[in-house]
């Protein structure tokens, strides 16, 4: 199932480096075909392939080089065993799984820089002592964004549009009626605005 797949692959490969020699190919069918178009045609196209080369011959150097060092890479050996361990756990080898570094530690720098916008809601328990029996810290962030400005400037913008959505019926005749009265208009709009 694979070699199928990397053949067609590898054919639009091709297309795409060597498309300035597809183009020299289907020139001499497109004067046939059309003798007149064939003639217009040439020196543009030869220009836009000329200035394409140089492009298609970086990507094709790029992608030899990526090959390249893909190879050399898979040839070279393992220097080190990879282990499986715990994630980061701050000291403490025997974590579970109530004790989760969670995004609001890796956001807490920003959150506490936009404090001021953000309502941050901290909670928790806080540690007392050197060995604690138990701690809990959690915080809530209200999307202030959302519930301050989209929220109302869509329900706004809901209550606004609600007469037009009259109009939204499902029956298909009248949406091409539409459509057509539209065409219309701007059809008049265009032809009113000539000098």
């Amino acid at each position: 199932m694979r070699w199928p797949m990397a053949v067609l692959a590898a054919m639009c490969l091709g297309i795409g480096l060597l498309a300035p020699l597809a183009v020299y190919t289907v020139l001499p069918a497109v004067r046939v075909m059309a003798p007149a178009a064939g003639d217009s045609l040439i020196e543009p196209t030869a220009s836009v392939i000329r200035s394409l080369a140089g492009i298609i011959g970086a990507s094709t150097g790029l992608l030899l080089l990526a090959v390249v060092l893909f190879l050399v890479r898979r040839r070279l050996p393992r220097a080190r065993e990879e282990a499986v361990t715990g994630t980061w756990d701050c000291g403490y080898a025997r974590p579970t799984p109530r004790m989760q570094y969670t995004a609001s530690s890796f956001a807490q720098p920003l959150t506490d820089l936009f404090r001021i916008f953000l309502e941050t809601r901290k909670h928790g328990t806080a540690v007392h002592g050197f060995f604690p029996k138990e701690a809990s810290f959690g915080t809530d962030t209200p999307d202030t964004a959302r519930e301050r400005l989209f929220a109302p400037l869509f329900r706004g913008i809901d209550h606004a549009l609600a007469p037009i959505r009259k109009m939204q019926h499902g029956r298909i005749h009248e949406y091409l009626l539409y459509i057509a009265i539209v065409l219309v208009l701007l059809l008049l709009w265009k032809a009113g605005g000539r000098q």
